[in-house]
């Protein structure tokens, strides 16, 4: 309802409400589709219910470890990054559950 919102509570407050996102687009607009289903309804009527919400994201030069922990870990950087996952790429493809799925597959 009008005032509500979907969060059970008062609708949306910048003060109680923090949304924080990494500075890559795809998890900026993801905080705010998770904020406009949480507060869904919760703005003006003149606005159709829509009640934008502020999300904050670090400078694309700001490195935020929590965020985006795998920026600071070498072994990613040496294993996934730059391999290109490869190893473990072809761990799976080599291990017993891809096995066990194309037997299953050649017995139909």
């Amino acid at each position: 309802p009008p005032g509500g919102g979907g969060g059970g509570g008062g609708g949306y407050n910048a003060k109680q409400h923090v949304f924080v996102s990494s500075h890559l687009e795809r998890a900026s607009r993801s905080a705010a589709s998770f904020a406009h289903g949480l507060f869904d309804g919760s703005g003006p009527p003149q606005m159709g219910g829509y009640l934008p919400v502020h999300v904050q994201t670090p400078k694309e030069t700001e490195r935020d470890g929590l965020l985006r922990f795998v920026d600071h870990c070498p072994r990613y950087e040496q294993l996934i990054k730059h391999q290109g996952g490869l190893l473990e790429r072809n761990a799976f493809r080599d291990g017993p559950e891809v096995e066990q799925a194309a037997s299953g597959i050649s017995k139909r």
